[in-house]
């Protein structure tokens, strides 16, 4: 699976919508297992912090799989980071930035994604502009974060096997 559609609410039917898109690359393939995810109480809590300029930077968000930092490019208006997932990640990667003392670093902003689906490549691009931010704090980003993601199980004795053949 390489992205989630649409998830939630669909306001025409009245219902839930979950649509999926996968990234086949056997044209032959033959079934399609879908595992069920359990989410259970733990906390996430932040990942070990790295230094940004010995990239790639790579972090074991849960058991099944891992983020990989390969680019990260600040200015004063924008943050710039690629990365890429290998295993299952259930959710894209938001990074928490800190100071060379790993003091973390606050600031208002928005921010959009762009997704290379032939390399897998997530952009994201956080727009610092406009919210008031403190530029010489946002200077001293060093090092970086994110965090982890060990509430969720995948339940592989509840899978459902999909039958693609005709």
């Amino acid at each position: 699976m390489v992205g989630k559609g649409v998830i939630g609410h669909d306001s025409t039917t009245n219902g839930v919508t979950n649509s999926f898109e996968f990234k086949l690359k056997d044209k032959d393939i033959k079934s399609l297992r879908l595992v069920p995810i359990k989410y259970i109480g733990e906390e996430n809590k932040i990942l070990d912090i790295y230094d940004i300029d010995k990239l790639p930077i790579t972090f074991e968000i849960n058991e099944y799989g891992k983020v990989i930092i390969e680019d990260i490019q600040i200015n004063d208006s924008k943050i710039i980071y690629t990365y890429y997932t290998e295993g299952f990640v259930p959710y894209e990667s938001g990074l928490v930035f800190f100071d060379e003392n790993e003091k973390e670093i606050g600031f208002s902003c928005s921010s959009s994604e762009n997704k290379n689906k032939k390399t897998g490549r997530i952009t994201t691009t956080i727009n610092l502009e406009g919210y008031g931010n403190d530029l010489n704090a946002i200077s001293k980003i060093k090092k970086v974060s994110t965090y982890n993601n060990t509430k969720m199980r995948l339940l592989y004795d509840e899978a459902i096997e999909i039958n693609l053949s005709n």
